[in-house]
């Protein structure tokens, strides 16, 4: 039997799910990807019988009854889905309503990054040297050496020319990335062509439309790198790239500096001359954003704070340039 590389992709991850959605999400990603070739199936019976006009054949008659189970069966798959999504998008939502910054580990397939998430939280994610052993998000907290607390979310890893049915029926999950505030790139330093690995990666992130978002790069596995020219070929084509061993916990501490400045950066300081009457925008900024400083004035009330974009827009009239 010759299966093609579809077909092996689709049985790894069938072999690697463990939750209710990835066992829907593979088995949608599954029937949409035999449904045109049922044909092949049938080909040692008749597809039309001799006689009678119109008389079908043995081999078209289950052709038909194939497809239509397929069909119903496809139609049901994507209902119960949709209620799985409807339910992630409630708690993205929620998280996205929060004051709490929120980041995605993406890479390549095995690269490591539910060993990165699991070194940062202690979040317990399953860990196995294999292809695409996370097909669910995990998100788990993260507190920084300055005190400040993000969510951190691991992904499905990604892969060259996956099959556009899987991208489709993972699409949820990848949206992990496009709804995050920032992305932490993992890159296997270990792998022969970690370079190509890493243009995977660019490429997924582009259909997400996840490129406008301030990226860090990790040459992770450093204690297994074999060339050492790649990794500096890295760092020329993008910055910041830290070197890390999840392994041996080398770079982490780097790591969890530059999220800390990717955050100022994300939301730097800023201040505000609110009016005395306005305790309304001083509870908004205590509720969206972290305060710094606050002295009740003559003037107004003057606030120092950090708050992220998509929560400033009632306070752009105060801001003290």
């Amino acid at each position: 039997c010759v299966i093609d590389r579809d077909e092996v992709i689709l049985q790894i991850f069938a072999d690697r799910a463990a939750t209710k959605e990835a066992t829907l999400q593979v088995e949608l990603a599954r029937l949409e990807y035999s449904l045109p070739r049922l044909t092949r199936r049938w080909t040692n019976l008749n597809r039309q019988q001799g006689g009678v006009k119109g008389t079908k054949g043995e081999g078209e008659t289950q052709l038909e009854l194939d497809r239509r189970q397929i069909q119903d069966r496809v139609v049901n798959l994507k209902q119960q889905l949709e209620k799985v999504v409807q339910q992630r998008n409630i708690q993205r939502n929620q998280r996205l309503n929060g004051n709490i910054p929120t980041g995605a580990i993406v890479g390549y397939t095995n690269s490591g990054k539910s060993s990165l998430l699991n070194a940062l939280t202690n979040a317990d994610v399953l860990v196995e040297d294999k292809l695409f052993a996370t097909l669910d998000p995990t998100t788990r907290m993260v507190k920084l050496p300055g005190g400040e607390e993000i969510l951190l979310s691991d992904t499905v890893g990604f892969i060259s020319d996956l099959p556009h049915n899987l991208v489709d029926a993972f699409k949820s999950t990848l949206e992990e990335a496009k709804y995050a505030d920032f992305l932490i790139i993992v890159c296997d330093a270990s792998h022969p062509d970690m370079i190509a690995c890493y243009t995977t990666t660019v490429q997924v992130l582009e259909e997400l439309g996840c490129t406008d978002k301030p990226a860090i790069v990790l040459a992770n596995k450093m204690d297994k790198v074999e060339d050492a020219f790649a990794v500096s070929r890295l760092k020329s084509l993008y910055s910041p790239v830290l070197e890390t061993s999840i392994k041996t916990g080398a770079g982490l501490d780097a790591l969890m500096n530059q999220i800390g400045i990717t955050l100022h950066e994300l939301c730097p300081t800023t201040t505000y001359l609110l009016p005395n009457s306005r305790h309304d925008l001083v509870a908004h900024i205590h509720r969206y954003g972290q305060v710094e400083s606050i002295d009740y004035t003559e003037e107004g009330i003057l606030v120092k704070s950090r708050i992220q974009v998509r929560f400033q827009g009632p306070l752009h009239p105060f801001r003290q340039d």
